[in-house]
C-alpha cells in the first residue's frame, strides 16, 4: 500500500520520470493482487471464528436450559451454509481481481520500458490500457465487498436473535429458583452464575451489534465507492490530481478518502474483528471454564513432572 499511495500522492512530482512513476505503479499492482487474495481469505477465517463464538454461546444455552428447539439448529447450519457460501463466493472474486491486478502491473511495466525507450506513444498507450484495468478491477472488487456487506449483516441478526434466545431461555431456566431457599450454598450459587452468565451474554450481543454496525456500512461505502467510480474516464490523464472534481464523480473522491485516511479503515477493522473477538471469548468464558482450564493445566503439568521423573530414575 505504501507503493501506491507515493504513487498517486507523488505523480507530479518534477525530478520523476515516467518510466520511475510506471515501475511504482507496477510495484502497486503486484501488491494489490496478493492483498486482493489474502484479505478475503482472511476474512472468511475470522466470520468462521465469530461463528464458533456463536456455536458457544448456543453450547450455554443447551446445557443450561435443555434441549434447543429444532428450529434453532436448522436456522444455524443454514447460516454456517449462507456464510461458506458468500465466502467462497468472495475468494473467488478477488482470484479474478488479483488476476486483473497482475495483468495490470504487467502494462504498467510495458509502460515504463517504453517511457524509458523515449516511445512516448506506446507508454501514454499503455497507461491508458492500465487505467482500464483499474477501472475493471474496482468493479469487481465490489463482488467480494458486497459479500462482505451480506455476511455482516447476517452475522449481526444472528448475534441479536441469539442474544435475545439465549436471555430469555436462561431467565426462565433461573425463574424456579427463586422459590427455593436462598439460604443454601447451591441455590446461591446458581443464582449468580445465572446473573453473571445473563450479564455476559447482553454485553457481548450489544457490544457487537455496536462494533459491526460501522463496519457494514464502511463496508458499504467502499463497495458502492468500487463499482459507481470513474477512474477509467479519458479525463484522468489530465486531471490535476486523485481529488479533482472537474474529472472524478462523488463515488470516486469518496473511494480516494478512504484510500488517503487508512487510520480510519484500520480503527473500524479493529474494533468489528480482535476486539470483538476478545469481548465475545471473555463473556463465553465463566469462572467454571477458567476453573476447568487451570485443573487442566495442573493435570498435565503433574503428568509431565511424574513422566519426566520416571524417564529420569528409571521410575517409580
Amino acid at each position: 500500500m505504501r507503493y501506491s499511495l507515493e504513487a498517486n500522492i507523488n505523480r507530479n512530482v518534477a525530478n520523476r520520470t515516467k518510466a520511475e512513476d510506471a515501475l511504482l505503479r507496477q510495484t502497486s499492482s503486484y501488491w494489490l493482487a496478493a492483498w486482493s487474495v489474502t484479505y478475503s481469505v482472511e476474512f472468511v477465517c475470522l466470520i468462521l471464528a465469530k461463528l464458533l463464538v456463536l456455536d458457544r454461546l448456543i453450547g450455554f444455552v443447551k446445557r443450561g436450559a435443555g434441549a434447543v428447539p429444532k428450529k434453532v439448529l436448522v436456522g444455524g447450519k443454514v447460516v454456517v451454509a449462507l456464510v461458506a457460501v458468500v465466502g467462497v463466493a468472495g475468494v473467488c472474486g478477488n482470484a479474478v481481481v488479483a488476476d486483473i491486478r497482475k495483468a495490470r502491473g504487467d502494462l504498467h511495466y510495458s509502460a515504463a520500458a517504453a517511457y524509458a525507450a523515449s516511445d512516448i506513444g506506446a507508454g501514454n498507450s499503455f497507461t491508458s490500457q492500465a487505467l482500464q484495468k483499474a477501472t475493471l478491477a474496482n468493479r469487481t472488487v465490489s463482488v467480494q465487498q458486497f459479500c462482505e456487506v451480506a455476511v455482516l449483516l447476517v452475522i449481526i441478526a444472528v448475534f441479536i436473535l441469539v442474544g435475545v434466545i439465549t436471555t430469555q431461555r436462561l431467565r426462565s431456566a433461573f425463574k424456579g429458583l427463586d422459590n427455593l431457599d436462598h439460604s443454601r450454598r447451591t441455590v446461591i450459587d446458581a443464582l449468580a452464575f445465572g446473573s453473571d452468565l445473563l450479564l455476559r451474554t447482553r454485553c457481548t450481543t450489544v457490544f457487537v451489534f455496536l462494533a459491526f454496525l460501522p463496519r457494514a456500512v464502511f463496508a458499504i461505502m467502499n463497495a458502492l465507492g468500487d463499482q459507481l467510480q470513474n477512474v477509467g474516464d479519458s479525463c484522468a490523464a489530465t486531471a490535476a490530481g486523485p481529488c479533482d472534481p472537474s474529472c472524478y464523480n462523488v463515488w470516486t473522491l469518496m473511494g480516494t478518502w478512504m484510500f488517503f485516511t487508512p487510520a480510519f479503515r484500520l480503527v473500524v477493522e479493529l474494533i468489528s474483528f480482535p476486539i470483538t473477538l476478545l469481548v465475545a471469548l471473555w463473556a463465553m468464558t465463566t469462572k467454571s471454564v477458567r476453573k476447568l482450564m487451570a485443573s487442566t493445566r495442573d493435570e498435565a503439568d503433574i503428568g509431565a513432572l511424574v513422566g519426566g521423573g520416571g524417564s529420569g530414575r528409571g521410575g517409580i
